[in-house]
């Protein structure tokens, strides 16, 4: 990448700031078929130099700030159905710079992909660092997408899961979907070989709840609404 420092620095594999003392994981090669629950410390890993480390913490914050606008939907939801006098809540907003937490979700895949020594996963390593570490900018239809159904019901608060995409080919992988708290995200790249659009070949087997879900490029805003309008809290990314 050039412009190193001479000092190695502890990465944390997906930003600390996002949980609190532990947190569980699987599909590490020393948990490839089990849930694990260890410390937030655990999962660290020497990839970059400092210089390059504190360059990537406006990422951090950006999905930090992201996921504790989605907590904070859920959390007030759950003290709106709680309350005996359902006062007027208000609205509430949290802005997101967007670029930034897409190149956060870019910098967590190439994280994860390390950590978990993935060699057999085909996909252009280096283009997605330079969208991490330049000022590149993923072109549409490429980047970062969010899905969202009617009837949807958010479930597992505080929960964190990446799930890489292959295409059915020649095994390159072509993006990662993310799910936090219910939240489903896409992050879409280029393909080496010029095969199809992720939304050509459908999402995973494990995730056949989201068939269906309707997807946007980049979106504007992530709204939660109570039925009869009381309240709205509103996630608005900015691109």
């Amino acid at each position: 990448m050039g412009g190193c420092s001479q000092i190695q620095s502890g990465e944390h594999i997906v930003s600390k700031g996002l949980f609190e003392d532990s947190i569980s994981v699987k599909g590490f090669p020393w948990c490839k078929d089990e849930i694990k629950t260890v410390g937030i410390n655990s999962l660290v890993a020497n990839i970059l130099c400092s210089e390059h480390n504190s360059a990537l913490s406006k990422f951090d914050a950006s999905a930090i700030k992201t996921f504790e606008g989605i907590r904070s939907m859920s959390e007030r939801q759950n003290r709106y159905k709680d309350v005996l006098v359902k006062a007027r809540f208000g609205n509430k907003k949290h802005n997101i710079n967007g670029y930034e937490f897409e190149k956060w979700a870019t910098k967590t895949f190439l994280n994860i992909m390390h950590y978990s020594k993935k060699s057999d996963l085909l996909y252009d390593k280096e283009y997605l660092l330079k969208i991490v570490y330049t000022n590149e900018q993923f072109k549409e239809p490429y980047g970062l997408y969010s899905f969202a159904k009617k009837g949807q019901k958010i479930q597992s608060p505080g929960h964190l899961s990446f799930v890489p995409i292959t295409n059915n080919y020649d095994k390159e992988t072509i993006g990662t979907l993310f799910e936090f708290h219910g939240y489903l995200f896409m992050l879409q790249f280029p393909s080496i070989s010029g095969k199809p659009f992720i939304k050509e070949i459908g999402l995973p087997g494990s995730l056949v709840d989201w068939s269906g879900a309707a997807e946007m490029w980049r979106p504007k805003q992530l709204i939660a609404r109570e039925a009869i309008k009381r309240y709205k809290d509103t996630i608005e990314f900015h691109w």
